[in-house]
């Protein structure tokens, strides 16, 4: 198909994938659950001074911190839009045009419209192959990555294309929203930058690498303020909260084997097309070697021999490009075997079909309406919340490790939650060890249930709390203000505090 013909469908094309999008979103999108625990709360801060003034994390919001420039872009959107309609359309439009994305890839491969828009949306049914949990490339809910995805991907794609201007500025657009995915995708461009091995490929290269060390040290400048070792920075963020996303020791298995198949997947798709799209089959075999060198790394420099930097940028969300790569790939080289090997046309007609069958799967699963409000906490919270909201706004609580939601129902301080991590050192280790503190180490929920009136009370002289959230069958002898069937709130100071 000539390029002529391809720009006169285009339009109905993106129709197409506009409302595709909006009917994969409707079946999963949700709001103010999840990761957004930890993200609205810098949000809330924003908005207003004296939101949980007394609140450990909600200071930390208030500090340069890797969610700032993220957060005040949310801020400026939301005096657009209301803020359940702004994370919404903005989860929308970041889905849409990472579609639109895929899509633009996949014609390059396949120079058919319909094999590129399969491939585009067979993206939506991706979601086994997640090494280290960070690889998602679409998502059902606003995250930073999610914001930036769409930014990087068009970034390496007119690297491709030798648009090194524009991809550049895409790069460095995208650093403020999620400076690990910029770095980690400016890497994955190298084979790009300098195609041409001449002078000015080398001084490209050095310029965005510059560039970008120049921007992250301004922009994030705590970056270069840390005040702990390599080896207890990596205990923290590594070890203790996320070892799912940095250690790979800690990585399930089936993971591995997901991983694997992704990968075989990948490599016969590039071996496939090798003849027919060389420049850019090479370009996507550097960057693959790239990519698995920083897995690599990921190993080494976080597991063996810590290093701090490899650490921060989380080198496992690379995986997100072979993700993102292994299908648009994949699809695209069975569309084009089946082509050569049968016909054009029961290719094409595989390939609507494939269209249809994924869009019907998603129109089974997805009402008529998206649910934009934030998503509601069980039963049992919500009744708790409701008393909690009547208690004085500067009233700071003990609670259970999963009770971070507090900070955005009944919007009341609490000492530490296990799911609102800071990523300042200093806020770091104050976390861990509030966390210790509260709960102990290995099961932090069952530990919390067996916590006693001594540790209660020395733990409200230390962090000057009154009250504490207790689960109902925990034993104590403190004075019960509130009680059902899985919560009670206790009264813990010798002073005298009105009840809630």
């Amino acid at each position: 198909m000539d390029k002529n013909c391809n720009r006169s469908s285009l339009p109905t094309l993106y129709l197409f994938l506009f409302v595709f999008v909006f009917i994969f979103l409707n079946q999963s999108y949700h709001f103010g659950d999840n990761n957004h625990i930890e993200q609205l709360p810098h949000l809330f801060s924003r908005q207003d001074t004296s939101y949980l003034s007394n609140d450990f994390f909600v200071q930390y919001t208030r500090e340069l911190n890797p969610r700032t420039y993220y957060t005040a872009f949310l801020a400026y959107f939301i005096r657009l839009f209301p803020l359940d309609l702004s994370f919404y359309l903005l989860t929308f439009l970041a889905n849409f045009f990472i579609l639109l994305v895929s899509y633009h890839l996949s014609y390059r491969l396949t120079k058919n419209p319909l094999f590129a828009l399969s491939s585009a949306v067979l993206l939506t049914l991706d979601h086994k192959t997640n090494l280290g949990q960070a690889g998602q490339v679409i998502d059902s809910y606003l995250v930073p990555q999610l914001l930036a995805t769409p930014l990087v991907l068009s970034a390496y794609l007119f690297s491709l294309s030798r648009r090194l201007n524009l991809s550049v500025f895409l790069l460095f657009a995208a650093l403020p929203l999620h400076p690990s995915l910029s770095v980690l995708t400016s890497v994955l461009m190298i084979p790009n930058i300098c195609f041409d091995r001449s002078q000015l490929g080398r001084l490209r290269l050095f310029a965005v690498f510059s560039g970008l060390a120049i921007a992250t040290s301004i922009i994030f400048p705590h970056n270069f303020n840390a005040v702990l070792p390599a080896k207890q920075f990596v205990q923290i963020i590594a070890a203790f909260r996320h070892p799912h996303h940095y250690l790979p020791s800690h990585f399930p298995l089936r993971d591995y084997r997901n991983f694997s198949i992704l990968m075989l997947g990948l490599f016969s798709s590039l071996f496939y097309l090798r003849y027919s799209r060389p420049r850019l089959v090479s370009s996507f075999f550097m960057s693959i070697l790239i990519s698995l060198a920083v897995l690599l790394a990921g190993y080494l420099f976080v597991e063996v021999f810590p290093v701090r930097f490899i650490v921060k940028i989380q080198p496992f969300r690379i995986v997100f490009f072979l993700r993102w790569l292994g299908v648009v790939c994949f699809s695209s080289a069975f569309f084009v075997f089946i082509r050569n090997s049968v016909s054009r046309r029961l290719a094409d007609l595989f390939a609507a079909f494939t269209v249809a069958a994924v869009t019907l799967v998603c129109l089974v699963n997805s009402p008529p309406l998206p649910d934009l409000a934030i998503r509601p906490p069980s039963p049992p919270k919500l009744s708790l919340y409701r008393y909690l909201s009547q208690s004085p706004k500067d009233s700071l609580f003990l609670a259970p490790p999963d009770f971070g939601d507090m900070r955005l129902f009944p919007k009341r301080s609490i000492v530490v939650d296990w799911k609102s991590f800071p990523f300042n050192d200093d806020y770091m280790v104050g976390w861990y060890q509030r966390i210790n503190d509260c709960y102990g180490q290995g099961d932090l929920d069952n530990n919390y249930r067996q916590i006693t009136d001594r540790q209660l009370s020395s733990l409200a002289e230390k962090y000057h709390f009154d009250y504490a959230i207790l689960y109902s069958q925990t034993n104590t002898n403190c004075q019960v203000t509130f009680n059902n069937q899985t919560y009670k709130i206790v009264y813990c100071s010798n002073g005298q505090y009105p009840s809630p």
